[in-house]
């Protein structure tokens, strides 16, 4: 700090600055000296909800070091892998208080080469990826957000989450194309999107792709078992049983392997092939005894099965589930809206109803599925993904408290597949400024005198980025050519600090 010292005396001796001005002008530099440290952290938690954003499969991967979702790693020895998802990060994550969890801030693809195969050749990809387990006990919201192409073949409970706990929390995310097998030879549970749930799962779904139990257990198109809270759910993934020999512990369900033990299940429906034999097998769930259904339905023309303690009056044929109508006051839909809201696109009399919920969308869910990977020997791999580059610059600024600055981000970044890039940006400071991209323009508006460092980041669809940074002076402007051109002759220059 001893040249910021000088600095702050040569103004005042050669500026005949007051007491008071030189004093403002000693916090500014002090804060400028400040601002270097600032500048290398990173708010994970931009819009200030506590749940910390997530933008790249290398994000989702780290959940499983950070059960609990405080921000914090349950075990220090995974602390290096935890910084490497998240580095340099604000302090507490950038959350106001406590975090209490994460969201997904964009999609997200594990056919990161998209060649409809997800193996070695993807690049920052997981061609088996682990489920986030033990148990998850946060919140997960997906914010209308997919995940596509998750694949997992393993032992244990198998799922995105292999269990989410009592205190689990899981929003408003679509699975597509899910690979998901289990094969243990011991009792275990297998969903595409979690195991075995505990807490609350609301608003999500699974289409296409295939939920397989290659060893014992029970599985489920979404959960394998449901011991709490599905609600406004769905699932057309179809459930495969590939190992011999049958175990009366064990259940396959088109929406939950099992609904047991206070678990509940409602508003919500499965339209998809359910494989097994035994009386725990089911259209919409294996068995379902000490729990609950309600408002909750399975296309009986694609499975005929019941399952165990189900009623069959639950089973409605295609007809009946593509029919509109049926969200009238006496429909079989009539309350299917009661508790969340719009959730609900019901399409027309050739659609099953999808989710709208949290911003999912509508047009996604009712694309056809992806047609199968060539396996033509002649054909050569593609290249793999290549990251974005930051090509250009940013100059520094300085704005007023209600001043917007905006800058075109054309000519910033390249991207070595001439693919369109999504942009963000955060600042280091949100009380000084904000930021953000609109149109692929940066704004950034002042807010209160201090200094900010922005974060403009340029992801590619396999999550690959690069960024750029600008310092952005609020309130505090310092033109020493122009106060000196401006000074009367043999005077003092003015020195400008608001």
């Amino acid at each position: 700090m001893a040249g910021a010292r000088e600095a702050i005396l040569r103004l005042r001796v050669g500026l005949g600055l007051s007491a008071s001005l030189s004093m403002r002008v000693v916090a500014a530099v002090l804060l400028a000296g400040a601002v270097d440290v600032a500048a290398q952290t990173i708010d994970y938690d931009d819009d200030n909800d506590g749940l910390i954003d997530v933008r790249s499969l290398v994000q989702l991967n780290a959940i499983r070091w950070d059960l609990n979702g405080n921000g914090a790693v349950d075990n220090m020895s995974d602390a290096t892998s935890y910084s490497g998802a998240f580095p340099t990060p604000a302090a507490n994550m950038g959350c106001p208080s406590a975090c209490t969890g994460y969201e997904l801030r964009q999609n997200l693809d594990f056919d990161t080469d998209d060649d409809g195969d997800v193996d070695g050749d993807d690049p920052n990809s997981y061609a088996n990826f682990s489920p986030i387990g033990g148990t998850f006990t946060a919140t997960f919201r997906g914010n209308g957000h997919t995940i596509s192409n998750l694949t997992i073949s393993t032992t244990g409970h198998v799922g995105l989450f292999a269990e989410v706990g009592s205190a689990g929390r899981v929003r408003g995310v679509g699975l597509i194309s899910p690979n998901v097998t289990g094969n243990d030879s011991t009792h275990t549970y297998h969903g595409a999107l979690a195991g075995r749930n505990l807490g609350e799962i609301i608003g999500c779904y699974a289409i296409d792709g295939m939920v397989v139990a290659a060893g014992r257990g029970i599985s489920g198109g979404l959960v394998g078992v449901n011991r709490n809270l599905v609600r406004t759910s769905y699932s057309t993934t179809p459930v495969n049983k590939t190992y011999s020999g049958t175990n009366s512990s064990d259940g396959w369900g088109g929406l939950a392997g099992v609904n047991v033990n206070g678990g509940t299940i409602q508003n919500s429906y499965a339209a998809n092939s359910v494989a097994g034999s035994g009386v725990s097998r089911g259209g919409l769930t294996g068995s379902s005894f000490a729990s609950t259904v309600t408002g909750s339905y399975w296309d009986n023309t694609i499975v005929s099965a019941a399952g165990f303690s189900v009623s069959s009056s639950l089973g409605k044929t295609t007809t009946e589930l593509q029919m509109p109508e049926q969200y009238g006051s006496t429909g079989i839909y009539s309350t299917w809206d009661d508790t969340d809201g719009d959730a609900w696109d019901f399409g027309t009399s050739t659609e099953y109803p999808v989710l709208k919920i949290d911003g999912l969308d509508p047009a996604v869910q009712r694309r056809p599925p992806p047609p199968p990977p060539s396996s033509s020997p002649s054909s050569s791999p593609p290249p793999p993904n290549e990251p974005p580059m930051a090509v250009g610059t940013f100059a520094d600024a300085a704005l007023e408290p209600g001043e917007r600055l905006r800058v075109s981000l054309a000519g910033k970044f390249q991207d070595p597949e001439g693919e369109r890039l999504a942009y963000s940006a955060e600042t280091s400071n949100a009380e000084v400024a904000q930021a953000g991209v609109s149109e692929e323009r940066l704004w950034v508006d002042g807010l209160s005198p201090g200094l900010a460092t922005v974060l403009v980041r340029a992801t590619d669809s396999g999550g690959l980025s690069a960024q750029l940074s600008l310092q952005v002076t609020v309130g505090l402007v310092l033109t020493f050519a122009e106060a000196s051109a401006a000074a009367p002759e043999g005077g003092a220059a003015r020195l400008r600090v608001t």
